[in-house]
């Protein structure tokens, strides 16, 4: 069962899974789940770690990670989160 926490509420150290996410990975999110045209194939295999969360604007939330990717989100936006930490 997936597990959402909202973009202003995630916390340092989270897992995050991006895979197929429409702003983090949209190509995957376009092709229905399909990863070959993925711009970070390593989303299929790995959770990424948040690090940091900053509001960017009213509408715009930077989410930093570890591994030194970040992406924006909209404010109201939820992402999905490892359900066993």
């Amino acid at each position: 069962m997936a597990v959402t926490c909202a973009v202003l509420d995630l916390q340092a150290g989270q897992r995050i899974d991006l895979e197929g996410d429409m702003y983090a990975d949209p190509e995957t999110y376009a092709a229905d789940g399909d990863t070959s045209d993925s711009q970070h194939p390593e989303f299929q295999y790995a959770f990424e770690v948040v690090l940091n969360v900053v509001r960017e604007s009213d509408d715009c939330i930077r989410v930093d990670f570890e591994s030194g990717f970040s992406c924006g989100f909209p404010s109201d936006y939820s992402l999905e989160v490892d359900p066993e930490q």
